[in-house]
């Protein structure tokens, strides 16, 4: 069964599509309808613009040497979305690594 080729996209509110031409990055595009090459052309990603979510469990330790496990949810958007895709590997690891660094700990002091 032959592939199809579409010359239109459409991209759904709040997000944005990375088009690639030729495998390098050309376009951000933002929600609507776009005309893009055929051939050349190909969306990479599509990313949501939406206000996430992620809940992580952190563990710290206090200055008597016990162990506290805490439950946060931290709420994050992404505000460039060509440096997500292409140089960060998960927007996902950064919001964690910014909890961590929040969570007090003790013994750093």
């Amino acid at each position: 069964m032959p592939q199809r080729v579409s010359v239109f996209t459409t991209i759904e509110q709040q997000s944005v599509a990375i088009i690639q031409r030729s495998g390098k990055p050309h376009n951000i595009a933002g929600p609507g309808f776009h005309w893009r090459m055929p051939i050349a052309d190909q969306i990479g990603a599509r990313l949501d613009l939406r206000i996430l979510e992620m809940t992580a469990r952190v563990e710290s330790k206090t200055q008597d040497c016990v162990f506290v496990h805490t439950s946060i949810a931290a709420q994050y958007a992404l505000k460039h979305p060509h440096d997500v895709y292409y140089k960060r590997s998960s927007a996902q690891k950064d919001v964690l690594g910014v909890v961590r660094a929040r969570v007090p700990n003790p013994q750093a002091r």
